[in-house]
């Protein structure tokens, strides 16, 4: 029953707890996010989703595979925007095994891309760090360029693995 999942003691607001959202396109899962609470504010001039808990992101591709994972401690998601932002030990990994570490992460469901202008901090397969101010990249974390990069840097680590 509605009653046993959401929460009514605030008319404004809904709660759930133990919860997976799904985002398809033309019947395909483009990302399925899950946590522990989801309030959905109902205001019609600002719809929003906050995850005070955090959440849990897979990416999947075309094929329904799934390509790269998120993890953070806390995100909203802002309905008429449809941008996602993520905050506090924000983790995303790729199918390669490449590692992106960040305070902060914007997940822009229109572009289908992930960005951020915070310092982050990049691990590659072969244990190499980058760190830099700004990243962007596609949602699966394939396809990704970092601005600002700060610290030695071996160029080669930055050429794609043949």
């Amino acid at each position: 029953m509605v009653e046993e999942i959401f929460d009514v003691a605030d008319p404004g607001v809904e709660r759930a707890e133990n919860f997976e959202m799904i985002f398809s396109d033309s019947g395909r899962i483009k990302a399925r996010i899950e946590g522990d609470v989801l309030l959905h504010y109902l205001d019609p001039a600002n719809p929003k989703d906050e995850f005070p808990e955090g959440v849990s992101v897979l990416f999947y591709n075309n094929t329904g595979q799934v390509q790269s994972w998120l993890d953070s401690k806390y995100a909203i998601r802002k309905g008429r925007e449809k941008i996602v932002v993520l905050r506090d030990s924000v983790v995303m990994k790729n199918v390669k095994g490449e590692r992106l570490h960040t305070s902060e992460l914007i997940w822009d469901e229109k572009e289908e891309m992930v960005r951020t202008e915070k310092f982050s901090k990049i691990t590659k397969v072969d244990g190499t760090v980058l760190y830099c101010y700004g990243f962007e990249s596609n949602e699966q974390f394939t396809d990704y360029t970092l601005l600002s990069i700060e610290g030695p840097v071996n160029i080669d680590a930055l050429k794609e693995e043949e």
